[in-house]
């Protein structure tokens, strides 16, 4: 029971962090969360500031400020939470690994060989 609850959470978060990463693809656009999205932030733990007073003191100190590319730093983050919780069934798959992985689930692939 336990083995099929963990597959279950992590098939569940790789699909919300597929729908959360689609967005920082292009991070040219402005985030207006929908009132669903307000609800959702206003109920992160405050221990979750931290995040965004790591990205605000990267932001003011950093040297090489063109090395902050947000997506890549918010994708570290998420890959450190699910590694955090310490569980082997709860994995973080990245937007292309994700991708790849469903492609080879649902036999859509094609090519030569």
């Amino acid at each position: 029971m336990t083995i099929k609850k963990n597959v279950i959470l992590s098939i569940t978060l790789a699909v919300i962090v597929l729908f959360v990463s689609i967005p920082m693809s292009g991070c040219d656009s402005k985030f207006v969360p929908s009132e669903a999205d307000k609800d959702t932030l206003q109920s992160l733990p405050p221990e979750f500031l931290t995040i965004s007073q790591a990205w605000q003191l990267l932001q003011k100190y950093y040297v090489d400020k063109k090395q902050l590319d947000p997506a890549k730093l918010a994708q570290g983050a998420i890959r450190g939470m699910v590694d955090a919780v310490g569980d082997n069934y709860t994995e973080y798959f990245s937007p292309q690994v994700y991708k790849s992985t469903m492609i080879e689930l649902t036999g859509l692939y094609q090519g030569i060989g």
